[in-house]
């Protein structure tokens, strides 16, 4: 009886089950497709410890391009691939580069997709699914673990417009130089940046006898202040930014100034002298970028690398680094860098840096050595630091941060890093922080 009822029940009621599923199943294909998310309002989300400024989608006849805009807030350096993003829009796969490449904590990155071809309906709305590749740094070195932290953003399709403006570098005298976001230019360089997003700016003078003056800039480049040396800057359009730098050798002078009274009773003269002296600025002066070589017995330029040059040149605690792979015992294998800073200077010359070895071979010896020299002339080298990592097997190990200095009349400064053929060693660094003079 049992089994009767239930068919009759099943039989009667069925019907409605039937259009229950259906129903259900339809509100579970709206609730995760994009079609539902289409209708809720605009959004960005990667994560708490980069948290996102928008996505921003374009389009013409010619194509579209999305550019995301995001914090790095992880607390350290993040390196973007060359493939720093990867984004689905409309069904079409797309990747993109980031800037800067090297984000310091807090720094504001944008990341931009072309898709050539694909037009879009200005006015419409799409969700964008994306992810971002990135390594983490510290101490100057990036961790060779590859993050990839997924995101979406849902955006209004806009009108094509330029996203990339191309600034022109100036110094005055041309010797100077000025870093945009971190990155040093010199005289008469190029700049890409992105349209409406503020970048930091920083004057450095061509050497010690002179001291920052002002910004002139074009109409069209918002600038945070013209006589800050260190301040940032807004681009609508293509312009100029140049920097003026004003002489500070002085000398001491005296100044007599001479006058007389004369009436019908007396005659007197009064003389009047007065000193004026002024007072050098103590600056650090840079070089320009270094100069990079390798040197070894078995693929020296696969087996040596150098990593983010440019962050060797400001005292700021971010290094940029050369590492060596030595994994022959007959071969040897080495780095060099050097700085040039463009004439014979007397004073001191410093370098902030460390050297580190990540490991060797089991049962193997490490001879890695990291030396320090300074030149007049780029022919005869005086060595004024070194250091040396000996062991056996795999190991980590780092020096202590050294700031080593030479006093004398130099042009050259050079580091080498160098390897022997008697022994190997899985990855040796040395990190720089800054080489400067004063």
């Amino acid at each position: 009886m049992r089994v009767q009822s239930a068919i009759e029940f099943l039989t009667t009621y069925g019907w409605a089950f039937i259009i229950l599923a259906i129903f259900i199943g339809i509100v579970i294909i709206l609730v995760s497709s994009k079609s539902f998310s289409s209708f809720s309002p605009s959004s960005c989300y990667i994560s708490p410890s980069l948290p996102c400024y928008g996505l921003s989608i374009l389009s013409n006849s010619s194509g579209s391009v999305a550019a995301l805009i995001f914090v790095n807030n992880l607390g350290t350096l993040m390196s973007l691939s060359n493939n720093g993003i990867y984004a689905r829009i409309a069904n079409y796969n797309s990747t993109g580069t980031c800037l800067p490449a090297n984000a310091i904590n807090g720094a504001l990155v944008v990341c931009i997709s072309r898709m050539p071809h694909i037009v879009l309906p200005v006015g419409s709305q799409e969700y964008v699914p994306f992810a971002i590749s990135y390594k983490l740094c510290s101490n100057g070195a990036c961790h060779n673990t590859v993050y990839n932290t997924s995101g979406f953003a849902i955006a209004y399709v806009g009108n094509y417009k330029k996203l990339i403006d191309s600034i022109t570098i100036k110094t005055n005298p041309p010797n100077g130089s000025i870093a945009v976001y971190g990155i040093h230019y010199s005289n008469n360089a190029l700049v890409p940046v992105i349209s409406g997003i503020q970048y930091s700016l920083f004057a450095i003078p061509p050497n010690k006898y002179y001291s920052f003056g002002q910004w002139i800039t074009t109409a069209n480049i918002s600038i945070g202040s013209t006589v800050s040396q260190s301040t940032s800057f807004i681009a609508s359009g293509n312009g100029t930014i140049d920097a003026l730098f004003t002489s500070t050798t002085t000398s001491t002078s005296t100044i007599s100034t001479t006058s007389t009274i004369s009436t019908t009773s007396t005659i007197s003269t009064t003389s009047t002298t007065t000193s004026t002296s002024t007072t050098a600025t103590t600056i650090l002066y840079a070089p320009s970028l270094p100069s990079f070589s390798t040197q070894g017995s078995w693929y020296p330029s696969n087996n040596n690398k150098q990593t983010n040059p440019q962050d060797t040149l400001v005292l700021d605690g971010v290094y940029g680094y050369m590492s060596t792979y030595d994994a022959w015992i007959e071969q040897d294998e080495g780095a060099t860098w050097v700085w040039d800073f463009g004439s014979d200077l007397t004073g001191t010359f410093t370098a902030v840096w460390y050297g580190q070895v990540t490991g060797g071979f089991s049962g193997y010896c490490i001879d890695f050595s990291i030396n320090w020299y300074a030149s007049p002339d780029g022919s005869t080298w005086t060595n004024f630091a070194s250091y040396t990592f000996t062991g056996t097997g795999s190991y980590g190990s780092s020096s202590a941060p050294i700031t080593s200095s030479i006093t004398g009349t130099y042009r050259y400064i050079k580091v080498v890093q160098y390897s022997t053929t008697s022994c190997m060693v899985n990855q040796g660094y040395t990190y720089v922080d800054s080489v400067y003079e004063t």
